[in-house]
């Protein structure tokens, strides 16, 4: 009976440094997402957000010089 409590107490102690270990490991993750006050997971976000916008406006511009293209060989041809 003594070696079952120690067991149990034993499996108990474990089961909880696992779990300090794994909140700690989490608190580490945490802090390098933060840097300098600032969120990177945010930080990325936005950038994507930019870089799509980015993207769509030079294909607008792009459809643009494209049209003002064809305006002129149709007016050369006039």
């Amino acid at each position: 009976m003594f070696l079952i409590l120690i067991n149990f107490f034993f499996l108990i102690f474990n089961h909880r440094k696992e779990q300090d270990d794994l909140q700690e490991k989490l608190r580490q993750l945490e802090r390098k997402l933060i840097v300098g006050g600032e969120n990177l997971l945010d930080k990325a976000e936005k950038q994507a957000r930019l870089l799509e916008e980015s993207d769509q406006e030079l294909a607008a511009r792009v459809q643009n010089e494209e049209q003002l293209r064809q305006q002129l060989q149709q007016k050369e041809v006039l």
